[in-house]
């Protein structure tokens, strides 16, 4: 394979490219982070199929010259896949570790919330780029979750099959169109396969949220603005949530913070 000493973004662009670029950037003043998916949905509204991935694919290509080339448009306003490094290392001695582990203590705790939730449920997601909407809204009442990254493997598969029963029931999140309808039956399927009687239930997106939100047609989930994607969650969520039980626990931890914001540990 031949690659081209002077790609696309270096080109000298059209005028077309030129006015989408700027378009773009113009959205993004407002300083609100969006996914390339979402900013797709907002210039080509009631599109699918065939017609948006080819939008989407342009999207991606102005994009990728507004923040490399013209700099118009912030690195960080776009939400994309989440890379990992995997690096670190060890302390430099027992206070450094301390200190890490005491200073703000008062803000790293909480107490569980699991005692308010109605039966075992987990939320299931299939894209990674919006993870941290729903970990903020599932981490508010320690939910378990998972990004599936499209079809899960059989590995979490089997996993969840040991760890959920009858009574469980998975909250799944994916994209209202053919093929996100089809990884959601499979997850279905190969879970019964495997014994496991946990019922998954179609969280979202469906119909009556795109016409509520305003969204495509068969929209995907990371074409949903990302504040309107935490509401449907939480609603969603909501549902297997004892709320006077989450709001005692709430008081409770309320008072143990206020024990934690007195407390002093010294390394001699």
């Amino acid at each position: 394979m031949t690659i081209s000493k002077i790609p696309y973004w270096q080109r000298k662009p059209s005028k077309k490219v030129t006015e989408w670029v700027q378009n773009i950037s113009n959205l993004l003043s407002d300083g609100q982070v969006r996914t390339v998916r979402n900013i797709t949905y907002h210039f080509y509204p009631g599109i699918h199929g065939k017609e948006l991935d080819l939008a989407y694919h342009n999207i991606v290509k102005y994009i990728v010259r507004g923040r490399a080339v013209t700099h118009t448009i912030k690195w960080n306003s776009i939400r994309e896949s989440r890379v990992k490094l995997n690096a670190g290392k060890g302390w430099e001695n027992t206070k450094e570790f301390i200190d890490y582990h005491t200073k703000d203590l008062a803000d790293r705790y909480s107490r569980d919330k699991t005692p308010s939730h109605m039966k075992q449920f987990e939320v299931w997601f299939e894209k990674d780029t919006i993870e941290p909407e729903f970990s903020e809204v599932c981490g508010k009442y320690d939910v378990p979750n998972m990004a599936t990254r499209g079809q899960l493997t059989w590995t979490a598969k089997k996993k969840a099959s040991e760890r959920l029963d009858g009574d469980s029931v998975i909250l799944y999140f994916g994209d209202n169109d053919g093929k996100g309808r089809e990884i959601f039956d499979v997850i279905c399927r190969d879970l019964k396969y495997l014994g496991c009687g946990v019922r998954v239930l179609w969280a979202g997106i469906t119909g009556k949220q795109e016409l509520k939100y305003g969204l495509s047609p068969e929209c995907r989930l990371d074409g949903v603005d990302l504040e309107d994607l935490k509401r449907i969650v939480e609603k969603a969520v909501l549902r297997y949530i004892d709320v006077d039980k989450f709001n005692a626990i709430i008081r409770q931890e309320g008072k143990d913070i206020k024990l934690l914001e007195g407390l002093k540990i010294t390394v001699k």
